[in-house]
């Protein structure tokens, strides 16, 4: 099933402990839905957020991956550059130019300590928790925490009887989908306004909210 390969892939790339830790806090970054908190997707739109799931792998994961990265910058990298530079020299005029001059490729000074740096930390074991890990876990359990408040506080404002007029302020689509009117405020000004179904047939900001948040059966975004 999906669920089964979902499973295999979380396991694979992050590691046993740290996926089965954020299942015993049934935690929001599993969902599948969730583009914005999900794990489950590689489609990284930023080198920030691929860094960042680099971050959360299993540790041989992490290794392999910087292996690749070095073997490319050793052999890839030079060879891209010096192709590059020999297809710029096919004009006559240019190579015999070039005949009494000696040129430096910039591969060599392509380092990257940085990045190389913040990710070569020794972990023994494939699947012992990294410290990034752990405080991921924190996150994820200060997170759960939240949500839970926000559902006890609407659980408890909903049940009051007879049912009283609110005016609620929020910026999650949890808080709203159950609304019976919704104003979104951009740059200060009322930017859409209607019930929650139809600003989700709408397909604009509340819309994409709801989407992002795997809330809805039927996403307007993919």
């Amino acid at each position: 099933t999906q669920a089964d390969r979902d499973e295999k892939y979380l396991y694979c790339f992050f590691g046993k402990d740290f996926i089965d830790e954020l299942k015993s806090l049934d935690s929001e970054f599993l969902r599948t839905g969730n583009k914005v908190l999900s794990l489950h997707s590689m489609d990284s739109t930023s080198l920030a957020s691929a860094l960042f799931l680099m971050s959360l792998a299993r540790n041989d994961v992490r290794e392999e991956i910087l292996r690749e990265f070095q073997g490319q910058l050793c052999t890839k990298l030079p060879q891209a550059e010096w192709q590059k530079f020999v297809s710029g020299l096919s004009c006559p005029s240019k190579l015999e130019a070039c005949f009494d001059r000696q040129f430096c490729t910039l591969s060599q000074n392509a380092k990257f300590p940085s990045f190389l740096g913040f990710f070569n930390s020794e972990v023994l074991g494939a699947d012992t928790l990294t410290p990034v890990q752990r405080e991921f876990i924190r996150l994820a359990q200060i997170f759960k925490a939240r949500m839970v408040t926000e559902l006890e506080l609407k659980h408890a404002l909903t049940s009051l009887s007879p049912r009283p007029t609110m005016l609620v302020i929020a910026h999650r689509y949890t808080m709203m989908k159950d609304a019976d009117y919704v104003y979104v405020m951009q740059a200060g000004s009322v930017s859409e306004e209607g019930t929650p179904a139809q600003l989700l047939a709408a397909g604009g900001w509340f819309a994409e909210l709801a989407a992002q948040s795997g809330e809805t059966e039927d996403p307007v975004l993919s």
